[in-house]
């Protein structure tokens, strides 16, 4: 008994090893599901992040995973900050970045912004964005200069849930951005991020803020070699 005992134990260490490897090759940073369904505070999985809701934003019923998220409103600047910046990607790191959305309005000639992930300055910003000059395409902008940012060449419909991607690897410069677990659009970025700030659903004036819902937000510091797009969107 005391044999099969030792065996079971080595066993179950073996399993318990190979999952944490498998966490740190894969990098995942910041899960926050977004399922509290309360509350002015969301929590990620593993308790060390908290995102703190401002002006607000209702909980709302959605079609993704758990079936919780957060409605995200300008007209009201409905959105939440994430503390602890500094265990996240920062610099020109490898960085990934996959969160679901689904925006109440596309086309016309404003931005309404997904995810500010910098200082908020022109100099080391970072954002995900529905660009609606651009008939709604999402952008990924490294406000550092002209022309540094990549969209998708798919434009996404209004009051429809879809799943956003950015891997970005720090050696090569190359970022891809995927939509629904296909890759969309890719280019060269010249990234330099000062991360005091990261917000879902906020921008630098009110006017940009994100109109619409938000769920499931996860941050890697992998540049995607060990995953692909679909399976973000298949999880």
């Amino acid at each position: 008994m005391n044999k099969l005992y030792a065996i079971l134990s080595v066993m179950i260490l073996f399993l318990v090893s190979s999952v944490s490897a498998f966490d740190a090759e894969d990098g995942l940073r910041l899960y926050m599901k977004m399922d509290e369904d309360t509350g002015t505070t969301t929590v990620s999985e593993d308790g060390h992040f908290t995102g703190t809701l401002v002006n607000t934003p209702p909980w709302i019923n959605t079609p993704i995973l758990n079936g919780i998220g957060l409605g995200l409103f300008d007209v009201s600047d409905g959105h939440f900050t994430i503390d602890n910046l500094g265990d996240l990607p920062s610099g020109n790191e490898n960085l990934s970045i996959s969160i679901w959305w689904n925006a109440t309005t596309v086309g016309g000639a404003t931005q309404h912004n997904l995810l500010l992930y910098g200082d908020g300055s022109e100099a080391g910003a970072t954002e995900i964005s529905i660009i609606n000059t651009n008939s709604g395409a999402v952008y990924f902008m490294a406000t550092t200069g002209a022309s540094n940012d990549v969209h998708t060449t798919s434009f996404p419909s209004a009051n429809k849930w879809y799943n956003v991607i950015v891997t970005f690897n720090g050696n090569t410069d190359i970022l891809n951005m995927y939509l629904n677990g296909v890759i969309n659009g890719t280019g060269s970025v010249n990234l330099n991020i000062q991360l005091s700030k990261f917000e879902i659903g906020g921008a630098n004036a009110p006017w940009l803020n994100w109109d619409g819902y938000v769920d499931n937000l996860r941050v890697y510091n992998s540049d995607g070699t060990y995953f692909r797009g679909i399976n973000f969107y298949n999880s």
